[in-house]
């Protein structure tokens, strides 16, 4: 009995050598164009100068100290912990992080999101492509573009960027007054609505918006895969909005026509009160 536990023992010791020779020789096969250094790793064509940097993908540069390249032609040359992901993307700030397609991160902390642009603002985060969109600067967030909401908005307070109503090109305010009965529409459904369409001229805004269930698809060679991929193709359509800030402004201009009016009317009662004899 002890002989065959003792037997089946070794088998089994057997096996698990076997198994973890093999576990090696494959793991051999599969980086067998790479070359492992301690925590380094690099792939074909990789350079790693920094300290405990890690390189792998093609083409791809670790250069900072605890830096990291990943994809192809990517890189991290900002000390501790920059970090370059995707195609053509350059972390070179400290502690940066660049993430996309010829996105660059430059300076302390910043990050880069996206395609074709450059953040090279102090701690902090930008999405964009071909220029930044979005960012996010020590508690600032900003939206560089048009912003396009499709449902509420709410704030404890609003800040903007005022307009001014330009009375010599307009003329005056109250002239473009009127009813609210006449900025009402029935849209497709039957609900009442806003009516773009009724606002002075001054105050409309064409949105461009794209249809993401409208599109057609088309072949085209990506020179980085170096095949052809499918490409969507979204089409747009114009919505007519109203311009909030000339609107502020053009309210404004309304009720200081009002007022000079009131002043007005004011004088021409304080006259007839006189010449009626009431105090």
């Amino acid at each position: 009995m002890k002989r065959i536990l003792k037997s089946k023992v070794v088998v089994a010791i057997l096996i698990l050598l076997v198994v973890c020779l093999g576990i090696v020789f494959a793991g051999d096969v599969i980086v067998k164009q790479g070359v492992i250094e301690g925590v380094n790793f690099k792939s074909t064509g990789c350079t790693i100068d920094g300290t405990s940097a890690v390189a792998f993908g093609s083409g791809t540069v670790a250069s900072g100290h605890y830096s990291t390249a990943i994809g192809a032609a990517t890189t991290a040359s900002g000390s501790f912990g920059s970090t370059a992901m995707g195609y053509e993307t350059t972390a070179s700030g400290y502690t940066s992080l660049a993430v996309g397609h010829s996105t660059t991160a430059g300076t302390l902390r910043s990050m880069a999101l996206g395609k074709s642009f450059t953040n090279n603002l102090e701690d902090s985060f930008a999405v964009g492509f071909g220029q930044k969109d979005f960012s996010v600067v020590n508690g600032l967030v900003t939206v560089h573009n048009d912003l396009y909401v499709t449902d509420d908005v709410s704030a404890h307070t609003y800040s903007e960027h005022s307009s001014f109503y330009d009375k010599d090109t307009y003329g005056k305010a109250l002239d473009y007054s009127e009813d609210s009965s006449n900025t009402i529409k029935l849209n497709a459904e039957g609900q009442k609505e806003y009516n773009h369409e009724e606002d002075p001229a001054f105050l409309q805004k064409q949105v461009t918006v794209k249809d993401y269930d409208k599109y057609t698809e088309e072949e085209v060679w990506d020179d980085l895969l170096e095949q052809t991929i499918t490409m969507r193709i979204y089409e747009t359509h114009q919505e007519l909005r109203s311009n909030l800030s000339m609107k502020v402004a053009w309210l404004r201009q309304c009720v200081y026509e009002l007022k000079q009016e009131n002043q007005v009317l004011k004088g021409e009662m304080a006259q007839l009160k006189a010449a009626v004899g009431i105090e």
